[in-house]
């Protein structure tokens, strides 16, 4: 069971990607939402999402994928990819 907090129930889950990706997300349900319009026009909110996204992709066996796959809509790792694709690599270190 996923853990949302107070003040994110009933807002949308908002990942960041690139737009070749687009077409595939939305085949997944996820639907198109401007950055600019959100969280993501800060570079420190951006760089915190591929953070905690990668973190989240490096750690756990393939039970914990599967459930954050389950949870999120993808596996953590397409996730990381296309966060690094937008923000740049992860270094590993940063937890978000």
């Amino acid at each position: 069971m996923a853990h949302v907090a107070p003040e994110r129930r009933g807002k949308p889950f908002l990942i960041l990607t690139v737009a070749r990706a687009v077409p595939n997300l939305e085949a997944k349900g996820f639907a198109r939402v401007d950055c600019a319009a959100t969280d993501f026009a800060r570079a420190d909110a951006r760089k915190s999402w591929r953070s905690q996204i990668c973190s989240q992709a490096s750690e756990g066996g393939r039970a914990d994928q599967d459930r954050l796959e389950q949870t999120y809509g993808e596996r953590p790792a397409v996730l990381c990819a296309m966060a690094e694709a937008v923000e740049g690599p992860w270094n590993g270190r940063d937890r978000g």
